[in-house]
């Protein structure tokens, strides 16, 4: 499978000339684009970024991805919950009835260029499967986030635009999860 994204980078001037880059993910190539290669070699878990004008991307690595792994990221059902704590969001996503879960965190702070408003421009989430020791991308997909799932994030990140040092904070509640039992509802 092959996907190409023309990401248009604006300039102020009075007709705000645009300048257009072409980025292109293809399923069995080394995928590269949104972080650097070795700090995620052998890495399993998934990163959570921005994609401007597009929405959100979601990285899935894998060390020793299996087929199953790979036909479970490619066509599985995929079933959201959430941890909802006051300013704080932690997105678990699970694939069919696997125990393949994937933690989401997401701080909307850290984005200060034109992907910030894709945030909320975009309902698109891309689901990129990622073989970690090898670092080729093995699956890829395209979805909707559910409705719900989208309020409760687009709610919580307006609000921690607003909150002195969001980022510190968000990461040591992330921190904290693990060292406490909660019970997890699911609303999407």
């Amino acid at each position: 499978m092959r996907l190409s994204f023309v990401r248009t980078k604006r300039k102020c001037s009075e007709r705000k000339k645009r300048r257009n880059k072409i980025e292109q993910f293809v399923v069995g190539q080394p995928f590269t684009t949104f972080a650097p290669a070795d700090k995620f070699r052998f890495y399993d878990g998934a990163v959570m970024e921005a994609i401007a004008d597009y929405g959100l991307g979601v990285m899935m690595f894998l060390n020793q991805m299996t087929e199953e792994e790979e036909e479970l990221l490619n066509s599985g059902r995929l079933d959201f919950r959430v941890i909802h704590e006051g300013d704080f969001v932690l997105a678990l996503a699970r694939f069919g009835n696997s125990p393949l879960i994937f933690e989401l965190s997401f701080d909307p702070t850290l984005y200060t260029d034109e992907r910030k408003n894709s945030l909320y421009d975009s309902n698109l989430v891309f689901l990129f499967g990622i073989e970690s020791t090898t670092l080729i991308l093995r699956t890829l997909r395209v979805g909707n986030m559910p409705r719900r799932l989208k309020e409760i994030w687009h709610g919580t990140w307006q609000k921690a635009l607003h909150i002195p040092d969001y980022s510190a904070r968000y990461q040591r509640w992330v921190a904290d999860l693990d060292s406490r039992q909660l019970v997890l509802l699911h609303i999407v």
